[in-house]
């Protein structure tokens, strides 16, 4: 049998090597959260101005719909003054030619 000493002195170092092994693990763990915690805000800040350039073009989608409303709009106007100009042009001249 072996002495009760050495016995503890061997349960001893061997927790104490379990120790160590937890302590190596605990701080892997801690650098693995610290850096998925830094990716995490990367990726925050990526979302925010993604979400801050959508707004953006939404923005410029709606200032464009307008503005191409206004020259759909200038157009119309634009083809009605033809329209009305040739009318009275067309009804000049055919009242000149059957009034004579």
């Amino acid at each position: 049998m072996s002495d009760p000493l050495e016995r503890i002195e061997s349960q001893l170092s061997h927790q104490s090597n379990e120790m160590k092994a937890l302590t190596k693990a605990i701080s892997d763990l801690a650098t693995t959260l610290a850096i998925k915690e830094e990716r995490d805000h990367h990726i925050d800040e990526s979302i925010r101005g993604v979400k801050s350039d959508m707004a953006t073009m939404k923005d410029d989608i709606i200032a464009l719909k307008l503005i191409s409303a206004g020259d759909n709009s200038m157009r119309l106007i634009f083809q009605r003054t033809i329209f009305v100009t040739v009318g009275l042009v067309v009804s000049a001249v055919l009242y000149t030619v059957f009034t004579k």
